[in-house]
C-alpha cells in the first residue's frame, strides 16, 4: 500500500488521488480493516497533506471530495499533526464563512447548557450541506484522536465558537458529528475542554444524541445511514461517545441510572441481537462491547444498580460471548491475518462482558443469587487454559497484551467469585485453579497478571479452608512466596504479604511452619525479621499496613515469635511509626490504621499463648531485659521504650474509634502486668 501511495505522489492529479483512494477504501470494505497503518511515515504524512489541499479547492467536486473524506477516517491518528488539524481548520472557515463569523459573534462559550439558538432560516442552512459539514467534523475528531497533538497552537476561540454553535442545530449529524470532536477534546487533560463543567455539558448533548439516534417506529437508528455514508471510526458513534465520557467521569453514571439508561441499552441489545444471526459484523460487535461498557460502569454505582442490571436480559449475551470466545481460542490459526482480526475482536468483546461480569461480581448479594449455575466460571476457566497456548505463540505484541489483560481481568473475577461465603467457590476445582495459579505466578514478563494471581490467592486462603491451605503450600510453595515477597515491584510485594496475612490466620503450627520454611529458604534468617526489615524499609503506606497485620497474626503466635518482634530492631520501628505525626502524603484513614495495627500487635505481645501448642523462646544471652517468655518482661520492655505514654497520649485526642478501643486495650493490659511487677 506505501508503493500505491509513492507512485500516486509522482503524478499528482484529483482524479488520480481519488482513484488511489477509492482502491484503498474498498479493500478495507472487503477485508473488514477498520484503521489503515503504513510503514512509511513520510509518505502518508505528504500524501494526507495534498489531499486536504485538494479538499481546500472549491473547485474539487464533492464526489472526490468524499473519498477523500472516507479516506481520512481510515488512516491511524497517529499520523495526523498539528499543520494538519490547521489546514482542515482553515477548509471549514473557507466553505462555511458566514456559519463561522455568525458563531463568533453570537456564541457565549461559558453558557452552562447548550441550547439551540440558531434563527430558523439558519438552521436550515445547516440543513443543506449537513452530509459535507458532517463528514469534515468527524475528519476533525479523527485527527483529534491522537493524544500527541497539541490543541492549542490553531484550535482557538473563533474554532471553538464554531464547533459549539453546530452543538445548537436540529441537525442530528452534525450535532452528532460535532459532539464527537468536543469528546476527543476532552479526553485532553489540563485543557478546559477536561474541565468538569465543560465535560457535563458535553456529556448532556450526546446523551440527548444517543437518545434521538434510536428510531422505535423503524427499529433502526439514524446513525446507520451516516455510518452507511461515511466509514466513521467505530470510536465516534453516540455510544461510544458515552462510554469514553463515562472513563473521564465516571459519576456521570449515576445520571444515567437516574434516567433509567440500562433499559434503554436493553432495548439496543435485544435489536442488535436480532440481526445477528450465525455471525455478527465487526461494528455490532464493537456496539455490544460498548452496551456492555456502559452497563459496567453503571453497576459500579451500588448494590441496588447492580441488582437492576443483573436482572435484564444482558447475561444471555455475555454468556454467548464468553462461548464464542472459547471456540475461537480453542482453534487457534495464528498465521492467517483473518483469524487474528477475528481474535482481536472476539477479545475486545470478551473484555468488555468480563468487565460486566467484575462489576456485578463486586456485590456479596449477588454472588449467592446471580452466580447460581457452574456454567461462567467454567468459561472463564476455558478461557485461562486455552488462552495461555495462544500468549506463548504470539509474535504479535498488541494481542499479546491484550490477551493478557483480558486473562487479568478473569483472575480479578475469580478472586471475587472464589471468597468464602461464596455460593460460586465450590464450582472450581482446588487442583485446577492452583496450577493456573502457579503458572501465572512464574510469568516474570508481565507484573499486572502476577498481582492478580496473587490477590486471587489471598481471597480463596480467606477463611478456615484448611484443605485448600494444604493444596496451596504443597502446589504454589512457600519458596515461590518468599522470592514473590522479595521483587522490585512493591505491588507484588503488598499482594505477597497479604497471602502471607490470610497463611497465619490459622494456628500457632502454620506460623511456626512458615517460619522453618524460611529459615531454610533465607539459610538462617527468621521471618519475624524478614518482615520488620520490609517494615523498615517500606515507602508505601499500604504495603506499611500489610506489613503490620502480619505482625498482628503473628504475635498472636508462639512465644518465641512473640520474643522475636520484642527484639528491639523492630519494637524501635513500630515506636517511631507509632509517634509519627500526620503528614500530606498519607491520609487520615491510613495513618489510624497504622496506629491501630500497633496497639493491636502490643496487645498480642502481651497475652499468653496456647500452652499446648507452644513453642519457648530459647535465650540467647544478649537479650540483657530478661527471659522474653515471659509478658510481665515483654510489658517492661514496652514502657520501658514509650508505648504507654504515647498510646494514651495519642487515645486523648483521636477521633478513630477503632483505635481509641485497641489503644485503651493495650493501655490497660501494660497497667496490670506493670502493677504485678510493682507488687
Amino acid at each position: 500500500m506505501d508503493n500505491i501511495i509513492e507512485i500516486t505522489l509522482l503524478a499528482i492529479h484529483g482524479d488520480t488521488l481519488a482513484l488511489c483512494c477509492f482502491h484503498i477504501i474498498k479493500y478495507c470494505n472487503n477485508n473488514d480493516i477498520n484503521t489503515l497503518h503504513f510503514n512509511k511515515v513520510k509518505n502518508i504524512e505528504a500524501f494526507v497533506k495534498i489531499l486536504l489541499e485538494f479538499n481546500a479547492d472549491l473547485n474539487t467536486p464533492p464526489h472526490i471530495r468524499k473519498i477523500f473524506g472516507n479516506f481520512f477516517l481510515l488512516v491511524d491518528p497517529c499520523y495526523y499533526d498539528e499543520s494538519n488539524v490547521k489546514q482542515l481548520l482553515e477548509i471549514l472557515h473557507l466553505n462555511y464563512t458566514d456559519i463561522w463569523e455568525y458563531s463568533s459573534k453570537n456564541i457565549d462559550t461559558k453558557a452552562k447548557i447548550i441550547h439551540s439558538t440558531f434563527p430558523v432560516s439558519f438552521d436550515y442552512k445547516v440543513k443543506e450541506i449537513s452530509k459535507q459539514l458532517s463528514h469534515y467534523l468527524f475528519i476533525l475528531a479523527r485527527m483529534f484522536s491522537n493524544p500527541d497533538i497539541e490543541i492549542g497552537i490553531y484550535f482557538d476561540i473563533t474554532a471553538e465558537k464554531f464547533i459549539l454553535s453546530l452543538l445548537q442545530v436540529s441537525d442530528f449529524d452534525v450535532v452528532c458529528a460535532a459532539s464527537s470532536v468536543f469528546v476527543k477534546l476532552a479526553a485532553f487533560n489540563g485543557t478546559k475542554f477536561s474541565s468538569q463543567i465543560f465535560v457535563k455539558k458535553i456529556f448532556l448533548v450526546v446523551l440527548r444524541v444517543f437518545r434521538l439516534d434510536y428510531v422505535p417506529e423503524e427499529s433502526c437508528y439514524r446513525t446507520q445511514m451516516i455510518l452507511k455514508d461515511f466509514k466513521v471510526p467505530f470510536d465516534l458513534p453516540p455510544i461510544s461517545l458515552i462510554v469514553q465520557l463515562l472513563s473521564i467521569n465516571p459519576k456521570f453514571a449515576e445520571m444515567l441510572y437516574d434516567i433509567h439508561f440500562e433499559k434503554t441499552i436493553e432495548t439496543c441489545i435485544n435489536l442488535e441481537s436480532s440481526k445477528c444471526h450465525n455471525a455478527m459484523s465487526m461494528r455490532q460487535a464493537y456496539n455490544f462491547a460498548m452496551y456492555l461498557t456502559c452497563l459496567s460502569h453503571m453497576a459500579v454505582i451500588n448494590d441496588e444498580c447492580k441488582s437492576v442490571i443483573a436482572n435484564g436480559t444482558s447475561d444471555v449475551l455475555v454468556k454467548k460471548i464468553l462461548e464464542e470466545h472459547v471456540l475461537i481460542i480453542s482453534k487457534p490459526n495464528l498465521s492467517s491475518s483473518l483469524y487474528l482480526r477475528v481474535l482481536e475482536t472476539s477479545n475486545r468483546l470478551t473484555f468488555a462482558a468480563c468487565s460486566f461480569l467484575k462489576s456485578l461480581s463486586r456485590s456479596a448479594p449477588l454472588l449467592r443469587v446471580y452466580f447460581t449455575t457452574d456454567t461462567l466460571s467454567n468459561a472463564l476457566l476455558k478461557i485461562l487454559k486455552a488462552g495461555h497456548s495462544i500468549d506463548n505463540n504470539l509474535n504479535n505484541i498488541g494481542f499479546y497484551n491484550a490477551e493478557k489483560s483480558l486473562h487479568i481481568l478473569i483472575l480479578g473475577i475469580i478472586s471475587n467469585l472464589i471468597i468464602e461465603f461464596s455460593s460460586t467457590r465450590d464450582y472450581f476445582k482446588v487442583h485446577e485453579i492452583l496450577l493456573l495459579i502457579k503458572k501465572y505466578l512464574d510469568d516474570r514478563d508481565c507484573d499486572e497478571i502476577v498481582i492478580a494471581s496473587l490477590a486471587l490467592l489471598r481471597n480463596a486462603l480467606f477463611g478456615d479452608d484448611m484443605y485448600f491451605k494444604s493444596k496451596c503450600l504443597e502446589i504454589v510453595t512457600l519458596d515461590r512466596l518468599f522470592s514473590l515477597a522479595a521483587s522490585e515491584n512493591v505491588d507484588i510485594q503488598i499482594e505477597t504479604f497479604n497471602v502471607f496475612r490470610n497463611l497465619l490466620t490459622t494456628s500457632i503450627s502454620d506460623t511456626v511452619k512458615i517460619n522453618k520454611a524460611f529459615e531454610r529458604f533465607s539459610s538462617g534468617q527468621n521471618f519475624v525479621d524478614f518482615v520488620g526489615d520490609f517494615l523498615k524499609e517500606s515507602k508505601s503506606n499500604t504495603l506499611t499496613i500489610t506489613l503490620l497485620y502480619n505482625l498482628i497474626h503473628l504475635s498472636t503466635s508462639a512465644t518465641f515469635i512473640k520474643a522475636l518482634i520484642c527484639k528491639k530492631n523492630i519494637l524501635k520501628h513500630l515506636s517511631y511509626l507509632l509517634n509519627s505525626p500526620k503528614t500530606p502524603y498519607i491520609l487520615n484513614d491510613e495513618f489510624w490504621e497504622i496506629k491501630t495495627g500497633i496497639a493491636w500487635i502490643i496487645i498480642n505481645l502481651l497475652n499468653s499463648p496456647d500452652l499446648k501448642n507452644d513453642i519457648p523462646y530459647v535465650n540467647d544471652g544478649r537479650n540483657i531485659d530478661g527471659d522474653l517468655n515471659l509478658p510481665l518482661i515483654r510489658c517492661k520492655i514496652l514502657m520501658k521504650m514509650g508505648f504507654h505514654d504515647t498510646l494514651k497520649s495519642l487515645a486523648e485526642s483521636s477521633k478513630s474509634l477503632d483505635f481509641v478501643e485497641r489503644a485503651n486495650k493495650a493501655i490497660f493490659q501494660l497497667e496490670i502486668l506493670r502493677s504485678r511487677e510493682l507488687n
